[in-house]
Protein backbone atom coordinates (compact mmCIF):
# COMPACT_ATOMS: atom_id res chain seq x y z
CA UNK A 1 0.00 0.00 0.00
CA UNK A 2 1.36 3.38 -0.94
CA UNK A 3 1.67 6.12 1.63
CA UNK A 4 2.36 9.84 1.32
CA UNK A 5 6.05 8.98 1.16
CA UNK A 6 5.50 6.98 -2.03
CA UNK A 7 5.67 10.15 -4.11
CA UNK A 8 8.80 11.56 -2.49
CA UNK A 9 12.17 10.56 -3.91
CA UNK A 10 14.57 8.64 -1.70
CA UNK A 11 17.63 10.57 -2.93
CA UNK A 12 19.62 11.69 0.10
CA UNK A 13 21.61 14.75 1.04
CA UNK A 14 23.44 15.55 4.29
CA UNK A 15 21.38 17.33 6.90
CA UNK A 16 18.02 16.81 5.24
CA UNK A 17 15.24 15.29 7.21
CA UNK A 18 12.77 15.63 10.03
CA UNK A 19 15.39 14.96 12.70
CA UNK A 20 17.21 18.13 11.73
CA UNK A 21 14.50 20.53 12.89
CA UNK A 22 14.14 21.83 16.42
CA UNK A 23 10.95 23.80 15.87
CA UNK A 24 8.36 21.20 16.83
CA UNK A 25 7.01 19.74 20.02
CA UNK A 26 8.95 16.82 21.46
CA UNK A 27 5.91 14.55 21.33
CA UNK A 28 5.66 15.19 17.59
CA UNK A 29 9.26 14.22 16.86
CA UNK A 30 9.75 10.98 14.97
CA UNK A 31 12.58 8.61 15.83
CA UNK A 32 12.78 7.75 12.14
CA UNK A 33 14.97 10.23 10.24
CA UNK A 34 13.82 11.52 6.89
CA UNK A 35 16.61 11.87 4.37
CA UNK A 36 14.54 12.95 1.36
CA UNK A 37 14.89 16.44 -0.06
CA UNK A 38 11.24 17.53 -0.25
CA UNK A 39 12.00 20.57 -2.38
CA UNK A 40 14.13 19.22 -5.20
CA UNK A 41 13.54 15.50 -5.35
CA UNK A 42 9.82 14.84 -4.87
CA UNK A 43 8.85 12.76 -7.88
CA UNK A 44 6.54 9.75 -8.28
CA UNK A 45 9.05 7.16 -7.03
CA UNK A 46 7.05 4.45 -5.28
CA UNK A 47 8.48 2.66 -2.25
CA UNK A 48 6.27 0.54 -0.08
CA UNK A 49 8.31 -0.26 3.00
CA UNK A 50 6.19 1.77 5.42
CA UNK A 51 2.47 2.21 5.99
CA UNK A 52 0.17 3.77 8.53
CA UNK A 53 -1.18 1.66 11.36
CA UNK A 54 -4.66 2.97 10.59
CA UNK A 55 -5.51 3.97 7.02
CA UNK A 56 -8.70 5.75 8.17
CA UNK A 57 -10.00 5.24 4.63
CA UNK A 58 -13.51 4.74 5.96
CA UNK A 59 -13.56 8.30 7.30
CA UNK A 60 -14.05 9.51 3.73
CA UNK A 61 -17.81 10.00 4.03
CA UNK A 62 -18.52 13.43 2.55
CA UNK A 63 -20.20 12.38 -0.67
CA UNK A 64 -22.41 15.45 -0.82
CA UNK A 65 -20.92 17.70 1.86
CA UNK A 66 -17.64 19.54 1.40
CA UNK A 67 -15.00 19.61 4.14
CA UNK A 68 -15.54 22.95 5.88
CA UNK A 69 -11.97 23.89 4.94
CA UNK A 70 -13.07 24.54 1.37
CA UNK A 71 -15.76 26.93 2.52
CA UNK A 72 -13.37 28.68 4.89
CA UNK A 73 -10.72 29.16 2.21
CA UNK A 74 -13.27 30.45 -0.26
CA UNK A 75 -14.59 32.94 2.28
CA UNK A 76 -11.39 34.17 3.90
CA UNK A 77 -8.65 33.58 1.32
CA UNK A 78 -10.41 33.08 -2.02
CA UNK A 79 -9.87 30.67 -4.89
CA UNK A 80 -8.14 32.11 -7.95
CA UNK A 81 -9.53 31.30 -11.39
CA UNK A 82 -7.15 29.47 -13.71
CA UNK A 83 -5.09 27.85 -10.94
CA UNK A 84 -4.24 24.22 -10.16
CA UNK A 85 -5.14 22.71 -6.80
CA UNK A 86 -3.97 19.44 -5.22
CA UNK A 87 -6.12 17.88 -2.49
CA UNK A 88 -3.90 15.49 -0.50
CA UNK A 89 -5.93 12.84 1.29
CA UNK A 90 -9.09 14.10 -0.40
CA UNK A 91 -11.02 10.84 -0.13
CA UNK A 92 -13.01 8.81 -2.60
CA UNK A 93 -15.50 11.42 -3.78
CA UNK A 94 -15.18 14.21 -6.36
CA UNK A 95 -17.42 16.87 -4.84
CA UNK A 96 -14.43 19.09 -4.01
CA UNK A 97 -13.22 18.85 -7.61
CA UNK A 98 -16.66 19.87 -8.83
CA UNK A 99 -16.86 22.70 -6.29
CA UNK A 100 -13.52 24.18 -7.36
CA UNK A 101 -14.40 23.78 -11.03
CA UNK A 102 -17.25 26.21 -10.38
CA UNK A 103 -14.58 28.70 -9.26
CA UNK A 104 -12.44 28.11 -12.35
CA UNK A 105 -9.90 26.00 -10.46
CA UNK A 106 -8.62 22.67 -11.81
CA UNK A 107 -8.38 20.29 -8.86
CA UNK A 108 -6.78 16.88 -8.47
CA UNK A 109 -7.11 14.45 -5.54
CA UNK A 110 -4.25 12.32 -4.27
CA UNK A 111 -5.24 9.75 -1.66
CA UNK A 112 -3.10 6.63 -1.09
CA UNK A 113 -5.92 4.74 0.62
CA UNK A 114 -9.05 5.81 -1.26
CA UNK A 115 -7.83 6.13 -4.84
CA UNK A 116 -6.20 3.68 -7.24
CA UNK A 117 -2.50 3.74 -8.04
CA UNK A 118 -3.36 4.81 -11.58
CA UNK A 119 -5.50 7.68 -10.32
CA UNK A 120 -2.83 8.89 -7.88
CA UNK A 121 -0.06 8.70 -10.43
CA UNK A 122 -2.16 10.70 -12.88
CA UNK A 123 -3.02 13.30 -10.21
CA UNK A 124 0.63 13.77 -9.30
CA UNK A 125 1.67 14.02 -12.93
CA UNK A 126 -0.67 17.00 -13.29
CA UNK A 127 -0.38 18.68 -9.90
CA UNK A 128 2.77 17.35 -8.26
CA UNK A 129 6.44 18.30 -8.53
CA UNK A 130 5.99 22.06 -8.39
CA UNK A 131 2.87 22.35 -10.54
CA UNK A 132 0.23 23.22 -7.93
CA UNK A 133 -0.78 26.78 -7.06
CA UNK A 134 -2.56 25.58 -3.92
CA UNK A 135 -2.52 22.39 -1.84
CA UNK A 136 -4.93 21.35 0.88
CA UNK A 137 -4.83 18.84 3.72
CA UNK A 138 -8.36 18.87 5.08
CA UNK A 139 -9.31 16.41 7.83
CA UNK A 140 -6.18 14.40 7.11
CA UNK A 141 -3.61 14.99 9.85
CA UNK A 142 -6.17 14.35 12.58
CA UNK A 143 -6.77 10.75 11.44
CA UNK A 144 -3.08 9.84 11.15
CA UNK A 145 -1.53 8.40 14.32
CA UNK A 146 2.14 8.61 13.37
CA UNK A 147 3.82 12.06 13.39
CA UNK A 148 6.29 10.93 10.72
CA UNK A 149 3.41 10.50 8.30
CA UNK A 150 2.27 14.04 9.08
CA UNK A 151 5.68 15.23 7.96
CA UNK A 152 5.61 13.02 4.86
CA UNK A 153 2.26 14.49 3.82
CA UNK A 154 3.50 18.03 4.42
CA UNK A 155 6.66 17.39 2.44
CA UNK A 156 4.57 16.07 -0.41
CA UNK A 157 2.54 19.27 -0.25
CA UNK A 158 5.71 21.37 -0.26
CA UNK A 159 7.23 19.58 -3.23
CA UNK A 160 3.96 19.83 -5.18
CA UNK A 161 3.62 23.60 -4.79
CA UNK A 162 5.01 26.22 -7.10
CA UNK A 163 7.19 28.88 -5.46
CA UNK A 164 4.83 31.24 -3.60
CA UNK A 165 2.13 28.56 -3.78
CA UNK A 166 -0.22 28.30 -0.81
CA UNK A 167 -0.91 25.50 1.66
CA UNK A 168 -4.19 25.17 3.56
CA UNK A 169 -4.60 22.76 6.48
CA UNK A 170 -7.82 22.08 8.35
CA UNK A 171 -8.62 19.40 10.92
CA UNK A 172 -11.49 17.86 12.81
CA UNK A 173 -10.68 18.46 16.46
CA UNK A 174 -12.84 15.68 17.89
CA UNK A 175 -13.33 16.03 21.64
CA UNK A 176 -10.26 18.34 21.87
CA UNK A 177 -8.83 16.26 24.71
CA UNK A 178 -5.49 15.70 23.00
CA UNK A 179 -5.86 11.99 23.69
CA UNK A 180 -5.72 10.03 20.46
CA UNK A 181 -7.68 6.81 20.17
CA UNK A 182 -8.86 4.17 17.77
CA UNK A 183 -12.37 4.99 16.60
CA UNK A 184 -13.07 2.00 14.37
CA UNK A 185 -11.55 -1.17 13.01
CA UNK A 186 -9.25 0.84 10.77
CA UNK A 187 -9.77 4.39 11.97
CA UNK A 188 -8.05 6.80 14.36
CA UNK A 189 -8.73 10.25 15.78
CA UNK A 190 -6.08 12.44 17.42
CA UNK A 191 -8.60 14.72 19.21
CA UNK A 192 -6.17 17.64 19.07
CA UNK A 193 -6.93 21.32 18.62
CA UNK A 194 -5.79 23.00 15.42
CA UNK A 195 -2.95 24.85 17.11
CA UNK A 196 -1.40 21.54 18.19
CA UNK A 197 -0.56 20.83 14.55
CA UNK A 198 1.03 24.20 13.87
CA UNK A 199 4.59 23.35 15.05
CA UNK A 200 4.68 20.31 12.79
CA UNK A 201 3.44 22.31 9.82
CA UNK A 202 6.05 24.96 10.60
CA UNK A 203 8.79 22.32 10.47
CA UNK A 204 8.14 22.13 6.71
CA UNK A 205 6.52 25.55 6.14
CA UNK A 206 8.22 27.94 8.60
CA UNK A 207 5.86 30.83 7.81
CA UNK A 208 2.70 28.85 8.64
CA UNK A 209 0.08 30.70 10.67
CA UNK A 210 -3.52 30.19 11.82
CA UNK A 211 -6.28 32.40 10.47
CA UNK A 212 -10.03 31.84 10.66
CA UNK A 213 -9.70 28.20 11.65
CA UNK A 214 -7.21 27.32 8.90
CA UNK A 215 -3.45 26.81 9.03
CA UNK A 216 -2.11 28.58 5.97
CA UNK A 217 1.39 28.95 4.59
CA UNK A 218 3.29 30.02 1.50
CA UNK A 219 6.08 28.07 -0.14
CA UNK A 220 9.11 30.30 0.04
CA UNK A 221 11.26 30.73 -3.02
CA UNK A 222 14.66 29.08 -2.80
CA UNK A 223 17.67 31.29 -3.46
Amino acid sequence: MKTFKSFISKKKRPGAGFEGTNEIRKDHISKTPYQQDPIRNAKPTPHLEESQRFTSAATSINKSKLPKGYTAVGKHFGWEKGTIHLDIGGGRFDNAIEHLADHGVTAHVYDPYNRSEEHNTNAMSKAGNGQADTVSLFNVLNVIEEPEHHVAALRLAHSSLKPKGKLFVGVYEGDKSGKGKQTGKDAYQRNERLDAYLPTVQSVFPNARIHKGIIHATKEETK
